[in-house]
């Protein structure tokens, strides 16, 4: 007994350390369902996952809370190559961005600890793959909010532990040009630079060197509010200088003003009436919809699509900025979507707030990038089929309707309607309307007593489609036959016959609505079938 205790907590720990499995595709709210660490990075590890879920303040679904399991498996889930760096930066950015004082700083130790582990990697100097996870922590603590630091305890000990290496020249080149970047950052944020205190003379040569990128990072790290300042103004006449617009670099001054109030240059859109509108489909990822029906919990799943043997993703986000072009009478050429702030773009540009995409499954975040909704009721899936043979994205700016894009739409078939009675008892009677103003699909509308459920069907899957009210096995039959020999299982058949022994044709008639849509191809029926003996079953 003694020893059967023990095995019982053997495999109970053995249990506890198994990998949990997540559902494939993985959709945002399932981050929120299984809410670990492990669930994050298994959602983020897919193509087209979005960064948002990781903004405690995003709209749609997003984590809960963050805690040291969240913050490890991320920087673990970037450093094992699991994560792509980009889509890593926007979760963190988002992290970040919705994070206390004291959380940005547990999280800036987590990712402190994930760079050291990388810089000392034996195979960095050799690994772009190492080199590009490296870049994007490196980035990240360049870029990072201001006022944003790691606690003292954990981050004095790692540049101490950084200069020693570098002294010692214990490090290879690629690592020792980040390293030695980084702690020329730390010191920028004591007010120097490469020994020099930082004043507006240093400021004023960079401008005239041209070099931006320094001028960047003065914004984004000096101690000072007035230098930042002077570097963010200086930056901004860099832009106007290259700007592509002449209008832009006719009104320097006035533009300069716009950049330094607003962070954008955003036009006007009083007169929509004036304005015409392209979308670039190369600059979207999706090409079709897939739906994927869950019937008997009235649900459906929409999952991105791009062809017959790809395997289902999930629906990725949708910035329109690049994508979306507008011409309006004060730009000599088109303009697209403001990008943030943080940009300082002085190109004219629409505000995103005079954008919406025309689609009840769509909905922006706070960066301005549109998502969908991913899981709908069945319901939703069924009026979806009947509003167009296309999954259409109408764009509005200013108020009106100056383009769309739309992609292919299919629905996955969905499991057999098959109602049976309880033991013994008869099959269901159902009611239901069939749908087929589309030819390419047909929708089904199936009650029986109880519940309605909601089907829409391929034209191709139809013939193997099936809506049944089966009969329950008869009262002293076995749920399921055993083996037997031929002469036992004959005189089982006559005693106990099959549930699917007999079939019969349902009744159909023209409904109403058909007379109702004289712009529909083909006509709305609906059908009705009686109860199901115990020994039939009626389809």
């Amino acid at each position: 007994m003694i020893r059967f205790f023990f095995l019982f907590l053997g495999f109970l720990a053995m249990a506890g350390c198994a990998s949990q499995t997540f559902p494939r595709p993985m959709m945002a709210q399932d981050v929120v369902r299984f809410d670990s660490g492990d669930a994050l990075v298994a959602y983020l590890s897919q193509p087209n996952a979005s960064g948002a879920v990781c903004d405690l303040r995003a709209t749609g679904p997003h984590l809960s809370h963050v805690d040291d399991d969240v913050r490890s498996s991320l920087v673990r889930g970037l450093a094992e190559g699991r994560i792509e760096p980009d889509l890593w930066r926007r979760c963190i950015d988002g992290a970040l961005a919705s994070a206390s004082t004291e959380g940005a700083a547990m999280w800036l130790d987590a990712i402190g600890r994930g760079y050291r582990s990388l810089l000392k990697d034996d195979a960095f100097e050799r690994s772009p793959a190492l080199e590009a996870r490296l870049a994007v922590m490196h980035a990240l603590y360049l870029e990072r909010p201001a006022g944003s630091y790691g606690h003292a305890n954990i981050a004095a000990p790692l540049f101490a532990e950084l200069r020693t290496a570098l002294d010692q020249h214990r490090l290879g080149p690629v690592a020792a040009r980040f390293g030695e970047e980084l702690l020329a950052t730390v010191e920028l944020e004591q007010g120097r630079w490469r020994g020099r205190s930082v004043d507006i003379a240093l400021i004023e040569s960079l401008y005239t060197t041209g070099d931006e990128a320094l001028l960047r990072r003065f914004v984004d790290r000096l101690p000072r509010q007035d230098l930042r300042d002077e570097a963010r103004r200086r930056v901004i006449r860099l832009h106007i200088a290259a700007s592509p617009f002449p209008e832009v670099r006719a009104h320097a001054d006035e533009v300069e003003r716009r950049m330094w109030s607003e962070g954008m240059n955003r036009v006007s859109l009083s007169d929509p009436l004036s304005l015409r509108a392209r979308i670039d489909p190369n600059k979207l990822a999706v090409r079709s919809v897939l739906v994927r029906q869950d019937v008997w919990h009235h649900a459906a799943t929409l999952l991105a699509s791009g062809g017959e043997r790809s395997t289902p993703s999930v629906l990725p986000e949708v910035s329109l900025v690049g994508a979306l072009w507008v011409d309006v009478p004060s730009s000599s050429q088109p303009i697209t979507l403001c990008r943030p702030a943080r940009w300082l773009d002085p190109s004219p540009c629409v505000g995103e707030d005079d954008v919406k995409i025309e689609n009840p499954l769509a909905y922006v975040d706070r960066a301005g990038s549109f998502h969908f909704v991913d899981q709908i009721s069945g319901r939703a899936a069924s009026e979806l089929a009947r509003a167009s043979r296309h999954f259409v994205l109408p764009v509005g700016v200013a108020g009106k309707t100056l383009a769309s894009f739309d992609w292919s739409l299919y629905f996955q078939r969905p499991d057999n309607l098959v109602f049976s009675g309880g033991r013994g008892g008869d099959g269901p009677a159902l009611k239901g309307i069939v749908d087929h103003r589309d030819p390419v699909r047909f929708t089904f509308t199936v009650a029986n007593g109880e519940s309605t459920y909601h089907a829409v069907v391929e034209t191709a899957d139809l013939l193997s489609y099936r809506i049944a009210s089966a009969g329950g096995v008869p009262m002293g039959c076995p749920a399921r036959r055993a083996r037997r020999a031929p002469t036992d299982r004959a005189r089982a058949a006559r005693r106990c016959p099959a549930a699917t022994a007999t079939t019969a044709g349902m009744e159909a008639t023209e409904a109403p609505e058909a007379t109702e849509a004289p712009e529909a191809t083909a006509v709305t029926s609906t059908f009705a079938s009686t109860a199901a003996r115990p020994d039939a079953r009626r389809t």
